[in-house]
């Protein structure tokens, strides 16, 4: 549910700044239910994508997630502008801006990433960038979870 409604939130500001949104169909029914701060999941998902279109002026954006054995993984990555080594550190900090003085259209309040780290860390999980300047950016999210076997007469067991 989260992938398809970013998807569907996302897609007509993707198309209007002539972008193309891809969201990969890899996660299955089995793995796609977890028990989480549907809020907070959905807050996490929304700045990270948000951002993403905000900094790419020509090419692609491109989320997902999946579960393996013991996570949920989100990542989101895009062909904008990129973040230099020296300022990746800084950009989960309240208010950091990066260089922006080169480009007002692009300011903002500098919250989104550090409300992001947040809400990643109350949720026991991590948020990371990886990033090279013009050649884009990838974020990526990953949150503890515990999966729930249905058993044959209906009832939910954690399975740790």
């Amino acid at each position: 549910d989260l992938i398809s409604y970013m998807y569907s939130f996302f897609s007509l500001e993707a198309d209007i700044k002539n972008i193309e949104l891809i969201k990969p169909d890899f996660i299955n029914n089995q793995q796609s239910i977890i028990i989480t701060d549907k809020d907070k999941i959905y807050s996490i998902a929304i700045n990270l994508i948000k951002n993403a279109i905000k900094y790419t002026s020509k090419g692609f954006v491109e989320f997902g997630a999946g579960v393996d054995d013991d996570y949920f993984n989100f990542f989101v990555l895009d062909s904008g502008f990129g973040i230099s080594r020296e300022k990746i550190s800084g950009i989960f900090v309240r208010f950091f801006q990066g260089d922006l003085s080169k480009n007002h259209k692009y300011e903002s309040s500098g919250l989104g990433l550090s409300i992001t780290k947040a809400y990643c860390e109350l949720l026991g999980g991590k948020v990371w960038c990886e990033s090279e300047v013009n050649l884009g950016s990838t974020f990526f999210v990953q949150l503890p979870i515990k999966k729930y076997l249905e058993t044959s007469n209906g009832v939910v067991n954690f399975d740790k």
